[in-house]
């Protein structure tokens, strides 16, 4: 018997269907990008194949997911969002209003270069120190924790990595970026990997964070003094 070999293609109309595998044989499926697998299921955990056109938005009141309402633009400088959803944004620590950039030289928001490597201090990311537009703030754990279970695919967007989050229509693009490392602000070029902060503490030098990489998402315990994204959420 041939192979059978499953192409996924960005289609204008959305097809669902179910095929009962085990008729023909077929007892893995595999999608596969470049030659590469990129993501592999068994047949026995699959009871239907859904293929669909998903457009990230670019619509600066924001998309639901989960009753939550996200930005579809990373924080640029504080205040502001960057132009496009797969700009990369500058680089925060936690509970701290300055930005950092994103690629070299090392420069903040506020003109200097000097970075701080000590422990942000706080039991939430406050108010004062909000870096998001008006009308936004920095997402709790709880908020993270549900677009997170909303569901994601590792994707690129003109040429940037990162993952969708959401479902059909309403999905939101999180571009994969460098970080800056805690003892000197150092930059950590990585496409292959993202961390994004939540509002919520984890003891005195935690917070809880969004991570994923090209093969999972989770919800993990950052270091404040690191630098990592920043992605709003409605007020």
């Amino acid at each position: 018997m041939k192979n059978k070999k499953i192409i996924f293609l960005a289609l204008i109309m959305q097809i669902t269907f179910t095929a009962s595998f085990a008729q023909i044989n077929i007892t893995t499926i595999k999608v596969m990008d470049n030659g590469s697998v990129v993501y592999a299921i068994s047949v026995a955990d699959v009871d239907s194949i859904y293929f669909t056109n998903q457009t990230v938005s670019n619509s600066i009141s924001g998309v639901a997911i989960n009753g939550v309402v996200w930005a579809t633009r990373n924080v640029d400088a504080p205040g502001t969002f960057c132009t496009n959803p797969e700009d990369y944004g500058m680089l925060y620590q936690w509970n701290r209003p300055i930005g950092w950039s994103s690629s070299d030289p090392m420069t903040n928001s506020n003109g200097g270069t000097i970075w701080d490597s000590s422990m942000p201090t706080g039991d939430t990311w406050e108010e004062s120190n909000n870096v998001c537009p008006t009308g936004w703030r920095i997402p709790t754990e709880a908020e993270i924790t549900s677009l997170n279970n909303s569901g994601s695919v590792w994707t690129t967007v003109n040429g940037v990595n990162g993952r969708i989050y959401g479902s059909g229509e309403t999905v939101v693009f999180f571009p994969a970026v460098a970080d800056r490392y805690d003892n000197d602000g150092s930059l950590n070029y990585q496409s292959s990997y993202r961390y994004y902060w939540s509002a919520t503490a984890i003891g005195v030098s935690g917070a809880y964070t969004l991570y994923f990489n090209s093969s999972s998402s989770y919800i993990t315990n950052g270091s404040r003094n690191y630098g990592f994204s920043v992605r709003c959420v409605a007020e």
